[in-house]
């Protein structure tokens, strides 16, 4: 199996990557040089998990079981995540309520957002930030990643990236619309929530 083969020679080389930077963490005194590190293993373990998520919509296979998990802080933590690694995007609205929680698993959704992510920088303009909105709607999480359009002309690609998108959001029970808008381009991810947001009292 090609996939299994790819998916094996990716493991080891993101293993050793992650082990050798979570020794030399260990090891650090430096406190700018041990969180350099810790982004460095944070960064080879969801590379992990994403690669295995996409063996598994190879072979059509779940391996985790499905949970509920807050997707707000999921799309945060994973922006957050690709800012520590000097990539430029922000969260420019942040609309969602507390605890909205949505059925799956969270790994499929982190892939969906480093992919759409890695889309927008592939074909954004040069210079320009990736701006990421959540918003929670009656029942729904929205959320949306808009890059500027560049004015080079680019390699359109063959669609994979947003095939493997178009499925991840299937099995999160996700629509996902991508389209130009004006000068940006435009991805759309709605999500449905399984409970409401619990208000905080003041």
């Amino acid at each position: 199996d090609p996939m299994t083969l790819v998916y094996h020679e990716l493991r080891g080389p993101l293993g050793l990557m992650a082990t050798a930077a979570r020794s030399a963490a260990e090891d650090c005194t430096d406190d700018a040089l041990r969180a350099r590190c810790e982004v460095i293993v944070r960064a080879a373990e969801r590379m992990l998990r994403t690669a295995g998520h996409l063996l598994e919509l190879a072979h059509e296979a779940q391996s985790e079981a499905e949970e509920r998990f807050d997707p707000a802080e999921c799309i945060r933590d994973t922006v957050n995540h690709r800012r520590d690694l000097a990539v430029p995007v922000l969260i420019v609205d942040d609309r969602a309520g507390p605890h909205c929680l949505t059925s799956g698993i969270p790994a499929q959704l982190e892939a969906l957002i480093q992919s759409r992510i890695n889309n927008a920088l592939d074909h954004a303009e040069p210079g320009t930030p990736i701006r990421v909105g959540i918003e929670h709607r009656a029942g729904e999480l929205r959320f949306e990643i808009s890059n500027r359009r560049s004015s080079v002309q680019r390699h359109r690609g063959l669609g994979l990236g947003l095939y493997i998108c178009e499925n991840l959001s299937a099995r999160l029970g996700a629509s996902i619309d991508c389209a130009p808008t004006g000068h940006d381009f435009v991805t759309v991810v709605t999500l449905p929530l399984v409970c409401a947001p619990v208000a905080i009292a003041v």
